[in-house]
């Protein structure tokens, strides 16, 4: 599947036809993103200002695998995200930008007769990132920077009752590519 995304997204930028030089396309006001590595993530943006544009993302995952003693194990991950890009510049084919967003995610895993896992927490990260415009409707980049994040996980094992966690974290982190398509 990510090798199909990553041919869909290459031939999409390489294929379209480029801006004629000279000229400013008008700037399109609303953007639909996709992330096709790591946890798929589909959102949807709206440029505010030349210099202002906010949006929201979700992603999951849903996936069953069986492990060497044919034990099930079931799992569902689910992410939604808003955030917020200042630009630095307010047109061209390259444009840094900070940003600022929070984070809310739920995993749950069914591991059969091990018991269930499931955890779920909510964050806020900041940090710069870089975008390329290689032809007037499509944009490709991508940001890093630190967040912050609380979760609480519990696990349920029959007959021995439910272990629960509670944890703060701070780290560092990458979007990957994403690839923004305005209409």
């Amino acid at each position: 599947m990510n090798r199909m995304a990553c041919i869909a997204v290459l031939s999409a930028v390489l294929l379209a036809p480029r801006a004629a030089a000279g000229q400013d396309a008008p700037e399109r006001s609303t953007s639909l993103s996709l992330r096709p590595f790591g946890q798929p993530t589909i959102g949807l943006w709206h440029m505010v200002s030349p210099r202002l544009e906010i949006g929201i993302e979700a992603g999951g995952t849903i996936g069953s695998e069986e492990d060497e003693q044919e034990n099930e194990q079931n799992q569902v991950s689910l992410t939604l995200a808003p955030g917020v890009k200042l630009y630095g510049a307010g047109g061209g084919d390259l444009r840094p930008y900070g940003f600022a967003g929070a984070f809310f995610n739920s995993h749950q895993r069914d591991v059969g007769e091990f018991g269930e896992f499931a955890s779920g927490g909510f964050g806020a990260t900041a940090g710069i990132g870089l975008e390329w415009s290689p032809v007037a409707r499509v944009r490709v980049g991508g940001h890093a920077g630190v967040q912050g994040s609380f979760a609480s996980s519990e696990r349920r094992m029959e007959g021995e009752g439910i272990d629960e966690v509670d944890m703060w974290q701070a780290s560092t982190y990458t979007t990957g590519l994403t690839v923004y398509y305005s209409f």
